[in-house]
């Protein structure tokens, strides 16, 4: 057996299928034989980080699963259609994405360009909710601030090539 990963919404606290049905018990196996990938049928992926750009998206609480899958029908590099998956485990899984975000955002803090603002530092270190929304404020002014200034140096010298002027 090999572990895939698939991520499902919470609807008060329990897991639900894309389609509203409730996820099956663990162990219970679900089947779709009319398997068409990005279509139809039971997806998963073979690494956490790849399922996690498969999830349902619009703010709603997220579950990660364990699962384990029989009779794949079509893979891609990053997901696979499948007729049989079972879920093996499953746990709410909002503050670990939190978390990794926050940890995987610190491992790139040495790229920024200036100095990191405090409370940006702050945040990715503790977390600290009552702080997100300064954190959030900052990083954007700075990313934004950098895009402008690298953006504002092509343009300029895309003007001055046209011009045929080299100051």
């Amino acid at each position: 057996m090999s572990l895939a990963w698939h991520f499902v919404a919470l609807k008060d606290g329990a897991p639900i299928l894309r389609d509203g049905r409730p996820l099956p018990a663990v162990g219970e196996w679900l089947e779709e034989p009319a398997a068409v990938i990005c279509e139809r049928g039971l997806h998963a992926s073979w690494r956490a980080f790849d399922a996690l750009g498969y999830s349902p998206s619009g703010g709603t609480p997220l579950a990660a699963c364990a699962v384990e899958v029989e009779n794949i029908v079509t893979e891609h590099d990053d997901k696979f259609v499948c007729t049989r998956r079972k879920a093996l485990a499953w746990t709410p899984c909002d503050e670990v994405l939190r978390l990794f975000s926050r940890q995987a955002a610190l491992s790139v803090l040495h790229l920024w360009q200036g100095e990191v603002p405090a409370v940006v530092r702050e945040y990715l270190e503790t977390g600290n909710k009552e702080i997100w929304d300064a954190a959030r404020d900052a990083a954007w002014a700075a990313a934004w601030d950098a895009a402008i200034s690298d953006l504002n140096v092509t343009l300029e010298s895309m003007l001055l090539a046209e011009m045929e002027y080299a100051p």
